[in-house]
C-alpha cells in the first residue's frame, strides 16, 4: 500500500511527539529497574465539559456543562496526596474548555513539582485577562510545558461549520502574544477531516510563517461528536489529508509530526500482496499504558488510551483505580478481538467504522462468498448450459473480436479504447469449421461489433446452424438498427442474449464513463429490445464514477426491462490500470454487501481476486495452520479462447497466440493440458480459491488473476 509505506516511513522519524520521546524514555527507564511498576507518569485531567464553541468534531462532546467545585477540591486532594509522590512526568489539562476556569486550572498546576511538564489544551478563543496570564506565569516555571491549540481550516466558511463560535481572528492573535511574550511551547495540532483534507498544506504553510515549530497533524478521532461523521470514505479522505503532510513536510520533518490511525494498519495487512501482512512496522508504544485519564465530574478514572476499563474513584484511590483499569486493559477485548495478532497494537483505540475493519472484512467476505443466487430465470438456464459447454469441452468459450473499432471512451476500457483495424477480416466459412459441432459458447465483442452489423449478422446466422452453441453479443446498443433487431429476433433463441454496458442512471455520468452523449439513445433503445421480446442482459462496472449509486443504477434499467444485471469490479488493465487502490477494493466490497440484503432480484456480482487474497491474510491473524500453497499444479477443466479480427486464435489463459483460424480445429485443442505451474500461482496465498483461473461461486463470478501462466 503506496500511502502506507510513505507514512511508515515519515513516521519513523516524526510520529512520536517530544512529549511522546520523553515519555517513552522515561517509561523504559523506569521498566529496566522495575517490572512490576505500575504508577501514571502522564496524568490527563478533563477538568470539565463545558466550552465556548461547539466543534463539529469534539471528541469530548463538549458545551454547556456545569462545573462542580466541590467534587474538582476533592480530585485535587486525591491527587496531591496520592499522584505527586510519585512524580508525574506530564500532567494535561483539558476539557471542554479548561479557561473559563483559569483560577481552576492554577489550582491544579500548582499541585505538582517544577519537573512536572504542563500541557494546557485550550481553543485560545477568549480575551486574555490577568487570571489567564497567571496560569501562562506558572507553567513557565514547569520543565517542557506546552499550550497546545487548534487549526482545522483558514477559510472563514469551514471555521464556522468544524468550529462553530471560534473567533478564528482572536486565537490568531492569542497565539501570537503568547509566542512573544512567555517561554512556553505552542503546539498546533490540526485534526484532519473530509470537510478539510486539501487544505492541509495551506494551514500548515500559514503556521509554519506564525513562526509555531511545534505541529502535530491527527487524524479524526471517532469519538465523541466525531462519531456519527465518520465512514469508509472519511477515512480515506484523511488518508489523502495526511499523504499531503509527507509531501508537504520534506523540509520540515523537525516540526510536522502526525498520527496514524489504525485502521490504515489494517488494511496494509489485508492487501499485504505476500499473502502476510507486517505487524513490526508500527510498534506499540509501552508508555500509553501508563497513562492515567481523570474525568473530573464523573469521578471515574482509566489506564490509556484504548477501551480500557473506566473505574470510579469516589471511594477508591486513584493508583488503584489505575491499576484495575490497566489490568483489564487485555480483559476488556471481545472474544474476537483476544484471538486477533494485531490486537496488541490496535487496543480498540478508533474505530471509523461501527465495528473493527478486519471483523467487517471477515463479515462481509463470508456473507458474499456463501451468497445465494439471485440470478433471473432465464440466466440461471442459461448458466446451466453454460455448464454443459464447460464440462464438455477443454475450450468451451469462442470470444470472437470483430473489431478493434469503438464508437466510445470507456475512462476503464481493458483494451485502451478505440484502435484501427489494420488487416483484412477472418474468413466466416474457417469459423465453421474451427468450431465443428462442438457445444460451444461464443461471445461476439470488439471494440464495438455492431459497427461491423453486417458481418455480425453473418456470424451469428452460421453459428446457429450449429443447434449446440449459443450466443453473447456484448455491445453498447448505441448504433443498433431495427433492421438488426429484426435480424436478432429471427436467429436468437431462449438461451442466446445481448448483453448491454450500462453506466449510471444519471446521464452526465454516463457520459463521463462512456465518453458518449447518448443517454437516451441507449434507454430508447433498451425499450425497443424489451418490447421486442429480445433476451437482454446488462452489464454495470462500477468505478469510483458510479460505486455509490449502484441501488439507483440497478433500479432504473430494472425499470426498464432488463432481466438480468452483471455487476463487474474493475479489472486491473487497460485504462483502468492503477484503480484497483485499496480505497476501491474495500468501497467495492462494503457497497456490495449492502445491495445484497436488501432483496433484489435478477443480478449477480463480481468479486476481484484482491479482495480474496486480503480475506487469506485476514484467516492468516487468527490461524497460522491457513498458510496454505493450495493446488496450484491443478489442471485447468476449461477455458476459452480469443479469436482476433484477423483470424489469430490466442489462450486466454497464456494470451500467447497458438495458431490461425484456418488451420485450428477445437475437437485437436480439447486433447491439450495446461497446468498451472508458474511460480507467481505458486506461491500465491489465495489459489485455494481459484487455482489460476476465473471461478463461479453460486454463479458470482471471481475475476480473473494478473498472474501468469506458464
Amino acid at each position: 500500500m503506496k500511502i502506507y509505506d510513505e507514512l511508515v516511513k515519515y513516521n519513523s522519524k516524526t510520529m512520536l511527539t517530544k512529549k511522546d520521546l520523553l515519555l517513552e524514555f522515561i517509561v523504559n527507564e523506569h521498566y529496566k529497574k522495575d517490572n512490576d511498576f505500575v504508577y501514571p507518569y502522564y496524568i490527563n485531567i478533563y477538568m470539565t465539559s463545558k466550552c465556548n464553541a461547539r466543534c463539529m468534531f469534539c471528541c469530548a462532546d463538549g458545551g454547556n456543562g456545569e462545573y462542580d467545585y466541590d467534587i474538582a477540591n476533592n480530585i485535587r486532594k486525591k491527587l496531591e496526596k496520592e499522584i505527586k509522590p510519585y512524580n508525574p512526568l506530564i500532567v494535561s489539562l483539558g476539557g471542554g474548555e479548561v479557561m473559563l476556569f483559569p483560577k481552576e486550572c492554577l489550582k491544579y498546576i500548582k499541585i505538582f513539582d517544577k519537573d512536572t511538564c504542563i500541557f494546557l489544551l485550550t481553543n485560545l478563543n477568549y480575551s486574555i485577562n490577568k487570571e489567564h496570564l497567571k496560569v501562562f506565569e506558572e507553567m513557565e516555571k514547569h520543565a517542557f510545558s506546552c499550550i497546545q491549540t487548534s487549526i482545522d481550516s483558514l477559510e472563514l466558511s469551514t471555521i464556522g461549520y468544524l468550529r462553530k463560535g471560534t473567533d478564528f481572528n482572536k486565537v490568531i492573535k492569542n497565539i501570537q502574544y503568547i509566542i512573544k511574550n512567555f517561554d512556553i511551547d505552542l503546539k498546533i495540532n490540526v485534526t484532519i477531516s473530509e470537510h478539510n483534507y486539501n487544505e492541509i498544506n495551506n494551514i500548515l504553510r500559514f503556521c509554519l510563517n506564525e513562526g509555531i515549530k511545534n505541529i502535530h497533524c491527527n487524524f479524526l478521532l471517532p469519538f465523541g461528536r466525531a462519531k456519527r461523521d465518520v465512514n469508509l470514505v472519511s477515512f480515506f479522505k484523511i488518508l489523502k489529508g495526511l499523504e499531503n503532510v509527507v509531501k508537504f513536510n520534506n523540509d520540515f520533518s523537525d516540526e510536522i509530526t502526525i498520527s496514524i490511525p489504525i485502521e490504515l494498519v489494517m488494511t496494509n495487512y489485508l492487501f499485504n500482496l505476500s499473502g502476510r501482512g507486517n505487524l513490526n512496522e508500527i510498534e506499540k508504544l509501552d508508555s500509553k499504558q501508563y497513562v492515567c485519564n481523570i474525568l473530573v465530574h464523573e469521578n471515574l478514572c482509566k489506564a490509556g488510551w484504548g477501551d480500557s476499563k473506566l473505574i470510579r474513584i469516589k471511594n477508591t484511590s486513584i493508583i488503584d483505580a489505575f491499576k484495575l483499569s490497566k489490568n483489564s486493559n487485555n480483559n476488556y477485548r471481545t472474544k474476537f478481538c483476544k484471538q486477533c495478532k494485531l490486537a496488541d497494537i490496535c487496543e480498540k483505540s478508533s474505530y471509523y467504522l461501527d465495528k473493527c475493519l478486519i471483523q467487517l472484512f471477515i463479515e462481509k467476505m463470508k456473507s458474499l462468498l456463501s451468497h445465494e443466487d439471485k440470478s433471473s430465470a432465464r440466466e440461471t438456464a442459461r448458466n446451466f448450459v453454460y455448464d454443459l459447454c464447460r464440462n464438455e469441452s477443454k475450450y468451451s468459450c469462442i470470444e470472437l473480436i470483430v473489431t478493434s473499432k469503438c464508437n466510445g471512451k470507456c475512462n476503464f476500457c481493458q483494451a485502451m479504447g478505440s484502435h484501427d483495424d489494420k488487416c483484412c477480416y477472418f474468413n466466416i466459412k474457417d469459423l465453421k469449421e474451427f468450431i465443428g459441432e462442438k457445444r460451444v459458447h461464443v461471445t461476439i465483442s470488439g471494440g464495438e461489433p455492431l459497427i461491423k452489423q453486417k458481418e455480425v449478422i453473418s456470424i451469428i446466422k452460421l453459428i446457429k446452424n450449429n443447434k449446440n452453441s449459443i450466443i453473447t453479443l456484448l455491445t453498447n446498443l448505441s448504433l443498433i438498427s431495427d433492421d438488426f433487431i429484426d435480424e436478432i429476433k429471427k436467429n436468437f433463441g431462449y438461451y442466446d442474449v445481448i448483453q448491454v454496458s450500462i453506466y449510471s442512471h444519471d446521464p452526465v455520468k454516463h457520459k463521463i464513463m462512456s465518453g458518449r452523449n447518448d443517454f437516451h439513445v441507449i434507454t430508447n433503445n433498451i425499450i425497443k429490445m424489451v418490447e421486442k421480446e429480445i433476451p437482454l442482459r446488462a452489464n454495470l462496472v462500477l468505478t469510483k464514477d458510479n460505486l455509490y449509486d449502484l441501488d439507483d443504477t440497478f433500479n432504473y434499467y430494472k425499470g426498464l426491462g432488463v432481466d438480468h444485471i452483471n455487476i463487474s469490479c474493475l479489472l486491473d488493465k487497460g485504462l483502468a490500470k492503477g484503480q484497483l487502490t485499496e480505497e476501491y477494493l474495500l468501497s467495492y466490497l462494503f457497497e456490495i454487501y449492502e445491495f445484497t440484503k436488501k432483496g433484489y432480484e435478477g443480478y449477480n456480482f463480481a468479486l476481484p481476486i484482491e479482495l480474496l487474497r486480503a480475506y487469506h491474510n485476514c484467516n492468516m491473524l487468527f490461524n497460522e495452520n491457513s498458510d496454505t500453497k493450495g493446488n496450484y499444479n491443478k489442471e485447468v477443466k476449461s477455458t476459452s479462447l480469443f479469436v482476433n479480427y484477423d483470424g489469430t486464435v490466442y489462450d486466454s489463459i497464456t494470451k500467447k497466440a497458438i495458431g490461425s483460424l484456418s488451420e485450428l480445429r477445437i475437437e485437436q485443442l480439447d486433447k491439450k493440458t495446461y497446468k498451472f505451474n508458474d511460480s507467481l500461482c505458486e506461491n500465491c496465498k489465495s489459489n485455494i480459491y481459484c487455482g489460476g483461473y476465473a471461478l463461479f461461486i453460486n454463479n458470482n463470478f471471481i475475476s480473473y488473476c494478473s498472474n501468469k501462466i506458464q
